[in-house]
């Protein structure tokens, strides 16, 4: 799965196999960062309002949110969600 950047044309994020997601520069095709902390396939990704956050679903049976810029690994309380 890609998601687009709500605010930046020039962001994807992608979920892979390998077990990571990944943000891509449109313009120049390369990977900008990758975020691990899945122990498997990932295989949904989208972009929170605002564009900032990012949340990935995998077969590891987690979802993730992730703070793009920084590349951490975000905590919610499920309670909040």
């Amino acid at each position: 799965s890609v998601a687009f950047s709500p605010t930046d044309s020039n962001i994807i994020v992608s979920a892979s196999d390998d077990t990571t997601v990944k943000s891509w520069e449109v313009s120049t095709g390369n990977c900008s960062s990758t975020l691990t902390g899945h122990s498997s396939n990932v295989n949904s990704v989208a972009f929170l309002a605002g564009g900032k956050r990012i949340v990935s679903g995998s077969s590891d049976n987690t979802i993730r949110v992730w703070d793009l810029q920084s590349g951490l690994r975000l905590e919610v309380d499920p309670q909040e969600a």
